[in-house]
């Protein structure tokens, strides 16, 4: 797919000393090839869910730009989900997930207050309510068909992933 935007008017905050300008460009140049795949043995189940992104060629306009990871490798992996499970890994009922991977609890209309094992991307407005995956570890325990037990380990934790235009919400203040 590809995502293209361009922003038409003028977006200026801040007073003469400190005024931050965003001139009408093209804010998003996206082309996207998304790879999802699923393998299962046993009770091995792999699976895959993964965003080849290209932004355009690299275009450095300042010397600020050269520190810009973004500006100067334009292609990205975005791993949805990438994560191995094993059922009954030791013992009968015990399942274990590792990997990238989204983990919600709990259900709710775009803001679940409860779900706070993956941070949300805020990066494209149009996609309100979208969680990024995180690295983790899951285990499942299901002693009964009535109860399961779940542990979740965040090495470490991920932000919220804030649009480039949040640098006029922070002049605004």
């Amino acid at each position: 797919t590809s995502n293209i935007r361009y922003r038409p008017d003028d977006k200026s905050v801040g007073a003469f000393y400190d005024r931050f300008d965003q001139p009408p460009q093209l804010v998003r140049n996206e082309h996207i090839l998304k790879l999802r795949g699923r393998a299962r043995a046993g009770r091995f189940t792999g699976v895959a869910d993964i965003d080849v992104v290209w932004t355009g060629f690299p275009n450095p306009n300042t010397l600020e730009d050269v520190s810009v990871r973004r500006v100067l490798e334009p292609t990205r992996l975005e791993a949805h989900a990438l994560y191995a499970e094993v059922s009954d890994v030791f013992i009968n009922g015990l399942d274990l997930r590792i990997g990238q991977q989204i983990i919600a609890f709990g259900a709710a209309d775009q803001f679940n207050p409860t779900n706070t094992f993956n941070a949300d991307d805020f990066e494209d407005r149009l996609l309100f309510g979208v969680q990024q995956a995180n690295l983790m570890a899951r285990a499942d325990f299901t002693p009964s068909d009535q109860l399961t037990l779940t542990g979740v380990l965040i090495p470490i934790f991920r932000p919220a992933l804030l649009p480039q235009s949040a640098q006029v919400g922070l002049k605004s203040v």
